[in-house]
């Protein structure tokens, strides 16, 4: 990566407004966790031109610009972002996911609990987007749910670091009459789209 990134910055030293390829270098960023990076990235692209992008290809700005904001904990400023994007082209589940996540980290249970399964009808094997359903299940108090969830989780990502965490607290909830002593584990995924 760091080698395309060389390129992409050699690139713009030639043309320093193309949009498409300042969008690549910032999904290196997010790629490589410079997520900071990222945005700054992205605010370049908002103040210029927007070149390279068009009705079709939209969409993705939208939402890597969304995720990384997600990334940085800046939940509400995210949100408009994705919804933007997502609502180009709802087919996104790391887009979902990231919009799930920051619903989720707002307390907005229910449309977190959308986002996540919208996400599931495009990805259905997606450990990630299964156990953060369950994490909102959980945190709405529907346990049972809250462990198909993350049965189904476990059974397509038996070592998940976050489902694991997750059974566990479910565990411990359902022997402690549903309390759920700490905060259940949210992941995000990201899937580059060029």
């Amino acid at each position: 990566l760091d080698e395309a990134l060389q390129h992409y910055n050699a690139s713009l030293l030639i043309l320093d407004d193309n949009a498409l390829t300042d969008h690549c270098v910032a999904q290196i960023f997010i790629e490589t966790g410079r997520f900071a990076m990222a945005v700054e990235r992205f605010e370049k692209i908002f103040r210029g031109h927007g070149v390279g992008f068009s009705q079709f290809n939209l969409y993705m700005l939208y939402i890597d610009y969304g995720f990384a904001l997600v990334s940085l904990a800046r939940f509400e400023e995210a949100i408009p972002s994705l919804q933007t994007g997502l609502n180009k082209n709802m087919a996104v589940p790391h887009g979902l996911n990231a919009i799930g996540y920051a619903y989720t980290s707002l307390n907005m249970l229910q449309e977190a609990q959308d986002a996540f399964a919208k996400g599931l009808e495009y990805d259905p094997d997606n450990a990630v987007l299964w156990s953060n359903l369950a994490v909102v299940w959980m945190a709405g108090g529907a346990l049972q749910q809250a462990a198909q969830g993350l049965e189904k989780a476990l059974q397509l990502e038996p070592d998940n670091p976050a489902a694991l965490q997750n059974a566990q607290l479910l565990q411990d909830a359902v022997e402690n009459g549903g309390y759920v002593a700490a905060r259940p584990r949210l992941e995000l995924f990201f899937t580059r789209m060029m």
